[in-house]
């Protein structure tokens, strides 16, 4: 559909009024489409995964539609396999088994792909109704499926920077994960919990260009452990730009479901955390550290689910220093050791340096001195915590 630009001139020249933004914005241009995937492949519980293109041409012109399918896996090339089809005016076009027309019978396998539509003259023609339909086509729950999103690949990846967040499946269901890419490609941290739980998980990963990438066993694949139920995901896009999408489906029935991850607002914390650590060499201290930990770092640090009884200034040593009223280090630290290398180093500032302090197998695991021919050193711990 073409726009023209609107102009009204007062009848004295004073004034051209241009209404050109008003209409593009009430109306955005989708030339181009992503599909998230095609298949035609073998799945668990005898399930044979197949989809259909389905779109409506209201207009009264006709509409040339070409449909690329990039294998997963690839970067996009001219070169991949793609059809072309003219839809008419006023009718709808049907392609089942899109992989299979890409690519022939009994070919089997995944695609990403990429929709364009033309009109007679070559120009680009936006906004036509698409529907993308994934669904079983063999065993138990033959056509169970799902309407799989379609996004505008000029405006719809998430930039660095884009914290996305979803969910795995249920009990009884499988998760799987598809990350489609820009043209930069997309390096990604991706972190679970389980529901409810302290503790979680962080892997990052780096995915090629422009093209989808799959996780066929969802969040156990990248972590490399099974996940539980119902867990939250989080994928925070480090660089490059991405768009993300979970698969749910009964093990059962093999009925699907599709989820997009989607933006997740930062939240702000609610306390200001300092934490310094100094060391007593020979009775003078020496800063070693300034940090500013994370609510969830200091959670898991303390293995606390509220901080609020933290509240205040805390003044932790190695050893009790005769006199001082302080608390030992290992009565107050219990989880270091279960923090991430990233955790720790975010925690004390010099991870490795700090090692040889909390990982000693006396006073459970926590040294009460390192000692050295003329040094003895001798740690403390100032923790700072107010609410804002």
């Amino acid at each position: 559909m073409a726009f023209l630009d609107m102009y009204r001139t007062a009848k004295r020249g004073l004034a051209t009024l241009s209404l050109v933004g008003v209409l593009g914005a009430a109306l955005p241009a989708r030339a181009d489409l992503i599909a998230h995937s095609a298949p035609r492949a073998n799945g668990a519980y005898e399930a044979l995964w197949v989809s259909d293109v389905k779109v409506a041409n209201p207009d009264k012109a006709g509409v040339t539609m070409t449909i690329t399918g990039t294998p997963r896996g690839q970067e996009y090339s001219p070169t991949d396999a793609s059809i072309t089809r003219v839809i008419t005016p006023n009718t709808t076009l049907l392609l089942e088994d899109i992989y299979a027309s890409l690519h022939g019978a009994g070919a089997t396998g995944v695609d990403r792909l990429l929709i364009t539509f033309k009109d007679g003259s070559g120009n680009p023609v936006a906004n036509l109704p698409v529907s993308h339909r994934v669904y079983n086509f063999g065993g138990p729950g033959k056509e169970f499926g799902t309407t799989m999103p379609t996004f505008d690949p000029a405006t719809g990846y998430f930039p660095a920077g884009t914290l996305l967040g979803g969910f795995v499946g249920k009990s009884g269901e499988r998760t799987g994960i598809l990350v489609n890419t820009g043209k930069d490609g997309a390096t990604i941290e991706w972190e679970y919990a389980t529901s409810g739980g302290l503790d979680n998980t962080k892997k990052t990963l780096t995915y090629g260009k422009d093209g989808l990438y799959q996780h066929n066993g969802g969040l156990d694949e990248i972590l490399g452990f099974p996940s539980a139920p119902d867990g939250p995901i989080k994928a925070r896009i480090i660089a490059g730009s991405a768009r993300i999408l979970t698969t749910l489906n009964n093990n059962t029935t093999n009925d699907p479901s599709a989820q997009e991850l989607t933006p997740w607002p930062e939240t702000t914390s609610a306390y200001d955390i300092t934490v310094q650590i100094y060391v007593m060499d020979n009775g003078t201290p020496r800063v070693f550290s300034t940090t500013q930990p994370s609510e969830a770092v200091v959670k898991r640090v303390w293995q606390v689910h509220n901080l609020d009884a933290l509240v205040g200034e805390h003044v932790y040593a190695c050893t009790d220093p005769a006199g001082a009223a302080v608390d030992t280090l290992p009565e107050v630290i219990t989880n270091y050791n279960g923090l991430t290398a990233a955790e720790q180093q975010e925690f004390s500032g010099d991870r490795i340096r700090l090692e040889p302090f909390v990982n000693d197998s006396d006073n459970n695991g926590l040294p009460c001195d390192e000692a050295e021919p003329d040094h003895q050193f001798v740690y403390r711990l100032e923790f700072n915590l107010a609410k804002r």
